[in-house]
C-alpha cells in the first residue's frame, strides 16, 4: 500500500464518515485545523450535512460554522422532500405515456443507500431513458413547463422532433438538464463516455427491476447490481473518485447491498465492461483511505493494486476545486487516461475527439468562428480554441 498523506481537515471528514456510516466512534482530531479550509472542503466534497450530523454527536466546530451547516441541512431536507414529491408526480406522467425511465443517482441513492437520508447532498432528480423513449420524455417535460437549462439548446429549434432525435442519436451528448422554478431534472439517455472504451450495456438498467415502496408509492427501480454499475460509471468512470461524496456513496452501497452482490461475477463484468481499473480504484480508496472493511474477494482483487495517479487524486481532494477550468481539467485528463483498462489508447481517444469535433454541431456552445463543414481541421482547431476561451480562469 502506498502511504496516503492527508490534511487534518480531510482526516476529520473521514472520521465523520466513519462515525455516521458504520459507527466507528473515535474522538475527532482537530489540532491545527483551519476551519475555513474545512468549510470549503465540506462544500466541495458534498459532505456539509454529514459534517453537521457528525458534529451533533461530538461538538468540535466553531459555533458559526455549525450554525451555517445547520441552516444548509434544514434547507437540504426541504429540497429532498420537494424532489421526492416531484419524482412521484413525474413517474406517474411518464408511465401514463408508456415511458419507463430508470431512476439513477440522486433521489435513488438518497432513499435506498442512506438510513439517515439527510446525510446525502443532492440537488436534482436523475432519470435514464431508453434512446427510443427519450424524445417522448423530453416533449413531456417541455409540455409540463420545464425548460432546457443547457444554453438554449432547444429554445430556438424550428423542428423540435428532428433536432432532438439528432441530438440523441447523432451527437456526443449524453444528457440534458431541465429546470422549473427550483426543481432540476438530469435527463440521461447514455452513461458511457463515447470517447472511452466503456462497454456497459444500458439494457441492464431496464431488466430485472425490483418493486419497492418509495415514500408510500410502489415503483419499479433498478436492481442492486445495476445500481452498483451506475455508481461506478458515474463516480469512477466520469468523476474519477475526485470527491469524497463519490466514495461515501460506495461505502453506503456496501453497507446496504454487499451481501446481495455476486462479487466474482462483478469482477468478471468489470473486465467485460472495460471499467475494472476504475472499480478497483474506488475499492482501494475506501479500504486504504477510509479504512472500510471489504469482503475477502475484493481485498484479494486490490492486494497488489495501486491507482497510478493516486497523488493527483489526493491533490484534487486537498485543493477542493472542480475540474471546470483549464488547469484543473488538464490534471483531470491525466488521471482519466491512466484510469483506463487494457486496450485503451490515447491515440484512439484523440482520433475520436477529432472525428467528433471537426464537424460543427448545432447543439454545442457557440464557436469563435463559423467555417464551412468540409473544413474539418479548421473546425477542430476552432472547437479547441472556443473551449479554452470558455474555460479560462
Amino acid at each position: 500500500m502506498k502511504t496516503v498523506k492527508l490534511s487534518v481537515e480531510l482526516r476529520l471528514l473521514i472520521q465523520m464518515v466513519q462515525q455516521e456510516l458504520w459507527q466507528v466512534n473515535v474522538p475527532f482530531e482537530t489540532k491545527g485545523i483551519n476551519w475555513d479550509t474545512f468549510r470549503k472542503s465540506c462544500a466541495y466534497h458534498g459532505l456539509r450535512s454529514l459534517a453537521f450530523s457528525a458534529n451533533h454527536r461530538q461538538s468540535v466546530m466553531p459555533e458559526q460554522l455549525a450554525y451555517q451547516l445547520k441552516n444548509f441541512t434544514q434547507q437540504l431536507a426541504q429540497n429532498n422532500l420537494q424532489d421526492v414529491l416531484e419524482f412521484k408526480r413525474l413517474y406517474d406522467l411518464f408511465i401514463k405515456e408508456g415511458i419507463h425511465p430508470a431512476l439513477i443517482k440522486g433521489v435513488l441513492f438518497t432513499s435506498l443507500l442512506y438510513q439517515n437520508q439527510v446525510l446525502r447532498e443532492s440537488s436534482d432528480i436523475d432519470f435514464l431513458f431508453k434512446k427510443d423513449d427519450a424524445l417522448k420524455g423530453i416533449e413531456l417535460l417541455l409540455r409540463d413547463g420545464y425548460r432546457c437549462r443547457d444554453f438554449g439548446l432547444l429554445g430556438n429549434s424550428k423542428n423540435l422532433r428532428k433536432d432532438i432525435n439528432q441530438l440523441i442519436f447523432e451527437t456526443d451528448f449524453q444528457e440534458l438538464h431541465f429546470g422549473k422554478n427550483s426543481l432540476n431534472i438530469d435527463f440521461h439517455w447514455e452513461l458511457c463516455n463515447q470517447f472511452l472504451n466503456y462497454k456497459v450495456d444500458l439494457g441492464l438498467f431496464f431488466t430485472d427491476l425490483e418493486e419497492i415502496n418509495f415514500y408510500g408509492k410502489e415503483i419499479k427501480v433498478t436492481n442492486p447490481n445495476a445500481i452498483f454499475w451506475s455508481l461506478v460509471l458515474h463516480h469512477g468512470g466520469k468523476e474519477l473518485w475526485l470527491k469524497y461524496k463519490n466514495l461515501v456513496d460506495l461505502i453506503a452501497f456496501m453497507e446496504r447491498y454487499q451481501k446481495d452482490i455476486d462479487w466474482e461475477l462483478a469482477i468478471s463484468q468489470a473486465k467485460e465492461f472495460k471499467i475494472l481499473v476504475s472499480m478497483k480504484t474506488g475499492f482501494y480508496l475506501i479500504h486504504h483511505v477510509f479504512d472500510y472493511p471489504l469482503p475477502t474477494i475484493l481485498k484479494n482483487e486490490i492486494q497488489d493494486f495501486i491507482p497510478v495517479k493516486l497523488n493527483q487524486i489526493i491533490t484534487f481532494w486537498h485543493d477542493s476545486k472542480y475540474w471546470d477550468k483549464i488547469l484543473p481539467r488538464w490534471r483531470y485528463e491525466q488521471i482519466l487516461h491512466h484510469s483506463q483498462d487494457e486496450g485503451y489508447s490515447l491515440k484512439g481517444y484523440l482520433y475520436k475527439l477529432y472525428k467528433t469535433y471537426s464537424i460543427p454541431n448545432p447543439f454545442e456552445y457557440r464557436r469563435i468562428f463559423n467555417f464551412p463543414t468540409s473544413w474539418t481541421i479548421l473546425n477542430f482547431i476552432d472547437k479547441i480554441l472556443s473551449y479554452l476561451l470558455r474555460k479560462r480562469g
